[in-house]
C-alpha cells in the first residue's frame, strides 16, 4: 500500500486538468448538437421524413448532455478524491461524503457513456440495414450482427465495477483498494474494450461489403470510403482507450504501483462517445448526396422534355419532323382517351339524352294477332304523321278522326 491518507493506491499524474475537462465537456456537447442539427436539417428539408434512428440519435444527444451536466456538478469531487490519493491535499472532515458522491457520479457517467455508445452503434446498424436489406445473405448477417452487438453491450455494462462504485464507502476503502480487487477491475475494463472493438468490427463489415459488391462510380466509392474511414476512426479511439488501461495494469507489479486516474478514464470514455456520435451524424451526408443525385436526374429528364417541346414548335427543321410527328400522334392518342373517358362519365351521370344503343328488340310480340295478321294496338301518332308525310298525295289523305286522336 502507498502512504496515501486513505490507504488507497496513488493514481497516475493528472493528465487533464479539471478546468480543461469542463471545456472538453461542453465543447463536445456543442459539436454534437451542431452535428445533430445538420443531420436533422437534411432529414426534414431533403428527405421529408424521419426514421427510428433519428429518435435514437436524439436520445444519445440527451444522454451526452446529461453526462456533461453530471460532470459539471461532480467532477470537483472526482478530482478531490484523486488529489487526496496522491497526497496533494489533506482530506477534510467531509472527504468521505465527497468521495462517495464522486464515485457515484463516476459510475453513473460511465454507465451513460456505455449505453450512449451502444445506442449510436444501433443507429449505425439501422443505417446499413436500409442499404441492403433486400439481399437475403446481407439481411441474415445483419440480424446476426444485431444479436452480437446487443450481447456485447450487455457484457460491457456488466463489466462495470458496481460494487466498488455504488457500494458502501467503507467497504470500498477497505476491499476495493487491494491488489486483487484492482487487478479484477482492470481486467473487466479490458474485456469491455475487447467487446467494444468486436462490435465495431462487425459494423464496419457492412460498408466494406457494400463498397466492393456494388457497381457504383469511382466518385461514389470515394465518398463512401471517406465515410467508412470515419467509422473506423471510432475503433481507433476505442483501441487508444484500451491501451491506457492495459499500460497502467502492467504497472501493478511494481513496488511504486499506481492506479489509473479516474478523470482520465472518464475523459477517454467521453471522447469515444463524442466521436461516435459526430461520425453517426456525418454519415447522413450520404442521404443528402443520394437526394441531390436524384434531383440531378430529375432535372436532366425535365431538360430533355423541354428540348422535345422546343422541337415540336419548330417542325420546319427536317431533323425535327420525326419527333414532331410522334408528338402529334401522342397528343391525338391522349385526346381520344380523354374523349372516351368523358363520354363514359357523361353516360354514367345521365347527362347525355341518349345513352349507348341497347341490344334489346323494340318489337312486342305479345300484342300480335295471327288471325287478323295485324297488331292489336293502333299505330302511334308519330308513325301516322311520318307515313302521311311520305305519301305522294298530300296531308289531306289522312282521316280526320285519326288526326284528331293525335291532337291535330
Amino acid at each position: 500500500m502507498s502512504s496515501s491518507p486513505t490507504g488507497l493506491y496513488e493514481t497516475t499524474n493528472e493528465l487533464i486538468s479539471e478546468h480543461g475537462f469542463y471545456i472538453v465537456l461542453w465543447l463536445g456537447v456543442g459539436l454534437s448538437a451542431t452535428a445533430f442539427a445538420f443531420r436533422s436539417y437534411i432529414r426534414i428539408n431533403y428527405m421529408r421524413h424521419v426514421h427510428v434512428s433519428d429518435y435514437m440519435m436524439l436520445l444519445a444527444l440527451a444522454m451526452q448532455v446529461a453526462f456533461a451536466g453530471l460532470g459539471q456538478a461532480y467532477l470537483s469531487d472526482v478530482y478531490l478524491m484523486t488529489r487526496v490519493q496522491n497526497g496533494v491535499v489533506a482530506p477534510g472532515a467531509d472527504f468521505l461524503d465527497r468521495m462517495k458522491r464522486g464515485l457515484r457520479a463516476d459510475g453513473i457517467m460511465l454507465l451513460i457513456c456505455i449505453i450512449g455508445i451502444w445506442v449510436v452503434k444501433m443507429n449505425f446498424l439501422l443505417f446499413f440495414y436500409r442499404l441492403g436489406h433486400k439481399i437475403t445473405s446481407y439481411k441474415v448477417f445483419w440480424w446476426v450482427s444485431v444479436v452480437v452487438v446487443v450481447g456485447c453491450g450487455a457484457v460491457a455494462v456488466g463489466m462495470l465495477p458496481f460494487g466498488c462504485v455504488f457500494g458502501d464507502i467503507m467497504n470500498i476503502v477497505t476491499q476495493c483498494s487491494t491488489e486483487e480487487s484492482v487487478g479484477t477491475i482492470y481486467t473487466k475494463y479490458k474485456v469491455s474494450v475487447v467487446v467494444d472493438c468486436v462490435s465495431d468490427a462487425l459494423i464496419i463489415c457492412f460498408p466494406i461489403s457494400i463498397l466492393f459488391k456494388t457497381r457504383i462510380r469511382l466518385r461514389q466509392k470515394i465518398i463512401l470510403s471517406s465515410i467508412f474511414c470515419l467509422v473506423g476512426f471510432t475503433i481507433a479511439v476505442t483501441v487508444v482507450r484500451g491501451s491506457i488501461f492495459g499500460g497502467v495494469y502492467k504497472e501493478l507489479d511494481r513496488v511504486d504501483r499506481k492506479v489509473l486516474d479516474t478523470a482520465w478514464a472518464l475523459f477517454w470514455f467521453y471522447i469515444e462517445y463524442m466521436v461516435s456520435f459526430i461520425v453517426a451524424c456525418l454519415v447522413s451526408f450520404r442521404s443528402l448526396w443520394a437526394h441531390k443525385e436524384a434531383k440531378a436526374r430529375e432535372r436532366a429528364r425535365d431538360e430533355l422534355d423541354r428540348q422535345d417541346r422546343i422541337k415540336e414548335r419548330t417542325p420546319s427543321d427536317p431533323s425535327n419532323k420525326g419527333s414532331s410527328l410522334r408528338a402529334k400522334m401522342q397528343r391525338m392518342h391522349d385526346t381520344l382517351l380523354d374523349t372516351f373517358n368523358d363520354d363514359e362519365t357523361l353516360w354514367e351521370r345521365d347527362v347525355l339524352p341518349n345513352g349507348p344503343p341497347s341490344g334489346k328488340l323494340s318489337v312486342d310480340f305479345s300484342t300480335y294477332n295471327p288471325a287478323l295478321l295485324t297488331w292489336n294496338h293502333a299505330p302511334s301518332c308519330n308513325t301516322q304523321v311520318e307515313r302521311s308525310r311520305a305519301d305522294s298525295d298530300s296531308v289531306q289523305s289522312l282521316q280526320p278522326a285519326k288526326l284528331a286522336d293525335c291532337g291535330v
